[in-house]
């Protein structure tokens, strides 16, 4: 597990979590750190990243992949300027961090594998491979509902990593429709935009990708579970506005407006809007469920596990594991190589990198403006799962709309 450090520069640590000892080494490296870096201490990493007159610090398992961490740092900075505005304004008085405690363990929990760390003498590693760490499988064995949680946390952390939002697959016609209904619910000077969801997933947003992909991650973190309605202030492109997040039948509506806008005055106009999409669903044929692409529907049975990321378009897709007793132990070692990879993606200054270790090979590949992760096992050759990530491509871009 990670922990989160905050400290303004000059002065001690005014709150921590993760222990004493853990404090005062980070203190030792604050006291010379004025850009973001990375330091270990034993067992322990920690990174830093200043911001204005505060630093964020992560430590972590020695074991975690630094551009893991780097991502959850991204991901702080990201929820503290949406909901506390521009850095250079922060007041330790003003920073109420109680109130996202939940929202800061969770970016903490995600996307960072422990599940490696013992060393084994028999395991071989190729371009790079840290031949001092294990892929560890873990259990294999559990029930169906079990596995399927599995999956599903395994998706989330892969996607978390890869910072990118998952987004349902429609046809171009109902995209403009919704983009229709949408533009309605816009028709007047105080709505900035809104974004569409389904199950999590994003079905139309007219917002652009960076704050489609801050709200988008700001309802990962606290989602409407028990309200129908929410109004947040946030702050975005250098001005204050107030979020509203509707929760429909099927859907959930997110909409940006200028801080003024009142509820009572927005929620006419969110149920006008609920009741053309009902009215609407079934002829344009919208999507009341976020289906999942299944791992076969992509790539051979060679494949035991990928990911695939749109830079340009922001979009993420990371297909279910089969449902097996395998899920468990695929997932894990798809996280152990990505992690590793895309470290050494970053330290080479490289494009593509295979690692091969304990009865897998690892691809991962950083070109024409997307990235794409594949897990094989051992016998597939380097050449083979090359061809293997370019159909997995050619599928994706045929059958997901990316």
């Amino acid at each position: 597990m990670s922990s989160l450090f905050r400290m303004e520069i000059g002065h001690s640590i005014e709150g921590t979590v993760g222990g004493r000892k853990r404090a005062r080494n980070a203190q030792s490296i604050l006291d010379r750190q004025q850009s973001r870096g990375t330091f270990s201490f034993g067992e322990d990493r920690f990174v830093f990243q200043p911001i204005e007159a505060f630093v964020f610090v992560i430590n972590a398992p020695h074991s975690s992949g630094e551009t893991a961490i780097l991502r959850q740092l991204e991901d702080l900075v990201e929820i503290f300027v949406l909901l506390f505005g521009p850095p250079e304004k922060w007041k330790p008085a003003s920073l109420r961090l109680g109130g996202i405690k939940s929202m800061i363990d969770k970016i903490l929990l995600s996307g960072v594998s422990t599940q490696s760390s013992s060393s084994s003498s028999s395991s071989s590693t190729s371009n790079g491979g840290n031949s001092g760490e294990d892929v560890k499988d873990g259990e294999n064995t559990g029930s169906t509902m079990d596995l399927r949680k599995h999956d599903a946390a395994f998706r989330e952390r892969t996607r978390s990593l890869l910072g990118g939002v998952p987004f349902v697959s429609m046809s171009s016609q109902t995209h403009e429709h919704v983009d229709q209904l949408l533009a309605l619910l816009e028709n007047d000077n105080s709505t900035l935009g809104s974004v569409l969801l389904v199950e999590g997933s994003v079905l139309h947003s007219r917002l652009d990708l960076e704050e489609t992909s801050q709200l988008w991650n700001l309802l990962q973190l606290q989602p409407l579970v028990y309200q129908r309605t929410r109004v947040t202030p946030v702050y975005s492109e250098n001005q204050w506005k107030n979020l509203v997040v509707y929760r429909m039948r099927w859907h959930t509506l997110c909409v940006l407006q200028t801080i003024e806008c009142s509820l009572v005055d927005t929620l006419p106009k969110l149920e006008r809007f609920d009741h053309r999409l009902s009215e609407r669903m079934n002829q344009l044929q919208i999507p009341i469920a976020a289906t999942v692409p299944q791992l076969d529907e992509l790539s051979s049975m060679q494949t035991l596990a990928l990911a695939f990321h749109s830079v340009e378009e922001g979009r993420t897709l990371v297909p279910s594991l089969r449902d097996d007793a395998t899920t468990l132990q695929y997932g894990r070692a798809f996280e152990w190589f990505m992690q590793r990879a895309r470290d050494q993606m970053q330290l080479l200054a490289v494009s593509q990198v295979q690692l091969c270790k304990a009865g897998y090979r690892f691809f991962a590949s950083e070109e024409n403006g997307y990235e794409v992760y594949l897990l094989c096992g051992s016998e597939c050759t380097a050449a083979d799962i090359e061809d293997e990530a370019d159909h997995v491509v050619t599928q994706i871009r045929m059958t997901q709309s990316v």
